[in-house]
């Protein structure tokens, strides 16, 4: 889903993806984002090249995370 142009991505977006191990979500014009136990298998995400503010994620299960080139990291 990475250079699509999103700006917004629902908590109920994944809501029956369960499996899903690896999201690459880069170079969108995502601002805030919200994950929660829905993707409890995550174990990559890669944010890079949004414009995050803010972003609330309660993934136990994830080993990699890439928030660079984003507007909150400085």
């Amino acid at each position: 889903m990475s250079s699509n142009k999103l700006t917004e991505i629902n908590e109920e977006t994944f809501e029956d993806t369960c499996n899903l191990i690896k999201l690459d979500l880069k170079d969108n014009q995502l601002i805030d984002i919200r994950f929660d136990e829905s993707l409890d298998q995550l174990k990559c995400l890669n944010l890079c090249g949004n414009n995050l503010e803010k972003f609330e994620i309660n993934l136990r299960n994830l080993e990699e995370l890439n928030l660079s080139f984003n507007s909150f990291i400085h």
